[in-house]
């Protein structure tokens, strides 16, 4: 059996935040919630429809003590799964490009 990247440690956390997609030359930005993390890549979901090979930034905000510490998890990778999930939501996988980089008050 082979080694598949997503056996790696995913750490289960709720992050919401933003993302800007790449559609045709054009950059939109789409609100997110990520479901599930890893150093390879991330499952978010959100209201807008997007599409496997979208190259997306991504900014999540993470605030564990309620205390607006403006902690920030950034990344950039492809879109390389989409799912439908109920409530008109559409859940799709990410891909990093860019080893993610966690930003936060010194």
């Amino acid at each position: 059996m082979g080694t598949d990247q997503r056996d790696d440690t995913r750490l289960e956390i709720k992050l919401e935040g933003t993302g800007s997609v790449s559609r045709q030359g054009k950059d939109f930005q789409i609100e997110v919630v990520a479901q599930n993390i890893s150093a390879w890549g991330a499952f978010c979901v959100t209201d807008t429809q997007v599409s496997v090979g979208e190259a997306i930034r991504l900014r999540l905000e993470w605030d564990p003590d309620n205390r607006q510490s403006d902690i920030a998890f950034n990344a950039v990778g492809e879109i390389v799964r989409v799912e439908r999930q109920p409530k008109k939501k559409y859940g799709f996988g990410i891909r990093f490009d860019e080893i993610p980089v966690l930003e936060g008050e010194d």
